[in-house]
C-alpha cells in the first residue's frame, strides 16, 4: 500500500523525511492530466474569445499563459483544465492579402513545429469561426480551411453571431461552398450565440453550445491518429476540460425578429 500512495503522490512526497510539497503534487497532477487542443480560425472580432469562455467557463482566456509561436499564431495554455488554443493572429481584411503568404507560413511552421517536437499541444480539432451578420464567406476563410486540410485536423464551422431566422439564407450559401473542404468538416455546422444580450426587449440567451460540444467530441475522435494521441483520451479531456454545464442552460426561444 506504501508503494502506492508513494507512486500516486512521485516526487511531491520525501519518504524520508516525511515532507509533502503540495505545489509539486499539483504540477504532477496538471501535466499527467488528459488534454484538448484547438486551434482558433477566424479574424479578429468574430468572437473567438466569447466563444471560449462561454464553452469553458467565464474568464478563461484570461486565465491562460500566451506565448507567441509565430508572427500571426500564439499558443495560449491553460494547464488547470489541460486546455491549449491555438489562436491565428492577423487575418484582418485591411492587409490579408499584403500579410496571406506570411500568414500561412506561420501557421504551417507552427504546426510543423509541433510535430517535429513531439508536441502535446498539436491541435486535436479546428474551430473555423464565421461570423455569421457578415454574411460571406471570405477568402481567408478557405485559405485556413485549407491549411487545416493540409494537416488533417477536424475542422468545425462555428457560425458565431447568429441571426436566426435572418441568417438562414447566408448559412446555407457558406455550407455550399464551404463543401469542397468536407473530407475535414464533414457537415459539422454549429450556430452559436455566446453571450446573452437584449434586442428589442427581448433577453436573447446562449445557444448552440451543446450542439458545438458535441460536434467538438466527434471532430476529436477523429483526430491524428497515432501512438500519442489516442481517441479516447482526447474526447473524454474534452468532457473534462469543458466547466459549462450547458445543459442547465436555459433553452433558447427564436425571438420574433419583426416585433
Amino acid at each position: 500500500m506504501t508503494n502506492k500512495i508513494t507512486d500516486f503522490l512521485g516526487n511531491a512526497f520525501d519518504a524520508k523525511t516525511g515532507e509533502f510539497n503540495k505545489n509539486q503534487f499539483q504540477q504532477k497532477t496538471i501535466a499527467e492530466k488528459e488534454k484538448i487542443n484547438i486551434v482558433l480560425l477566424g479574424a479578429t472580432g468574430v468572437g473567438k474569445s466569447s466563444l471560449i469562455n462561454a464553452f469553458f467557463g467565464s474568464e478563461i482566456v484570461k486565465t491562460g499563459v500566451g506565448k507567441p509561436v509565430t508572427q500571426h499564431l500564439e499558443k495560449i495554455v491553460v494547464p488547470s483544465i489541460g486546455l491549449t488554443l491555438w489562436d491565428t493572429k492577423g487575418i484582418e481584411a485591411k492587409d490579408y492579402q499584403s500579410t496571406k503568404q506570411q500568414l500561412k507560413q506561420d501557421i504551417e511552421n507552427g504546426l510543423q513545429q509541433a510535430i517535429n517536437n513531439n508536441d502535446d499541444s498539436f491541435p486535436h480539432v479546428a474551430w473555423l469561426c464565421v461570423k455569421e451578420s457578415s454574411s460571406r464567406i471570405e477568402g481567408r476563410e478557405l485559405d485556413l480551411l485549407q491549411i487545416a486540410q493540409d494537416f488533417n485536423i477536424p475542422v468545425v464551422v462555428v457560425f458565431t453571431d447568429t441571426q436566426f431566422e435572418s441568417g438562414d439564407e447566408f448559412v446555407k450559401q457558406a455550407k455550399e461552398e464551404l463543401s469542397q473542404f468536407d473530407s475535414i468538416i464533414k457537415g459539422r455546422y454549429a450556430r452559436v450565440n455566446s453571450v446573452r444580450y437584449s434586442f428589442r426587449g427581448h433577453t436573447i440567451e446562449p445557444c448552440g453550445l451543446q450542439e458545438l460540444l458535441e460536434l467538438t467530441t466527434q471532430a476529436v475522435g477523429e483526430g491524428l491518429d497515432n501512438e500519442t494521441q489516442k481517441k479516447s483520451d482526447r474526447q473524454q479531456a474534452l468532457k473534462k476540460a469543458q466547466l459549462v454545464d450547458i445543459e442547465k442552460k436555459k433553452p433558447l426561444k427564436k425571438p420574433n425578429w419583426s416585433i
